[in-house]
């Protein structure tokens, strides 16, 4: 072998090293974005959770709604069902329409306006309803009648369209 082409082999070589490390570089690279957006998505996912609570101090029941991710959730639907069946809304406020389905009518209850679009921030909670006890109340007995009949589902997005779903009793 020649001096010439012992140089024309060395740059053959030197030329396709340097197209594999390009490659290797640009596959290390899009592997990384990947891995970055990932890391973004789960950085700002919402974990909406929704559990009941019996305040005995000022004798009352009520579900609640609480973020347990990191990020903000978009609410895109609430459906309340009793007895299996779906709560419809009937004038302003579906809320009524549930106490009315419960047989709790007459009862007093405080109530936060969760509907579509509402946005929910990281470790915020807020009382879907609360329904304050009569003085003639049993707590166990009122949680147990209301609790057994009751479904609450929620769904929610993340900031980056990301659908979700939860609900009290939990879905196995």
């Amino acid at each position: 072998m020649d001096k010439n082409s012992v140089k024309k082999l060395s740059d053959r070589i030197v030329s396709l090293s340097a197209i594999i490390i390009a490659v290797a570089s640009i596959i290390v690279t899009v592997w990384q974005g990947i891995e970055t957006r990932r890391h973004n998505r789960l950085s700002v996912r919402p974990k909406l959770e929704i559990s009941f609570e019996l305040k005995l101090k000022d004798n009352s029941f009520a579900y609640t709604l609480t973020n347990k991710g990191l990020g903000p959730a978009v609410i895109t639907y609430v459906k309340f069902y009793v007895d299996g069946m779906l709560v419809q809304k009937d004038g302003f406020s579906i809320y009524d329409k549930f106490k009315e389905k419960l047989g709790l009518k007459d009862y007093k209850t405080l109530y936060t306006g969760i509907y579509p679009g509402k946005t929910i921030k990281s470790n915020e909670e807020i009382d879907i309803i609360r329904f304050f006890l009569k003085e003639k109340d049993n707590p166990r007995n009122f949680i147990s009648r209301v609790y057994r009949r009751v479904v609450i589902e929620i769904g929610y997005k993340s900031m980056y369209g990301e659908e979700f779903t939860c609900r009290i009793p939990v879905q196995h």
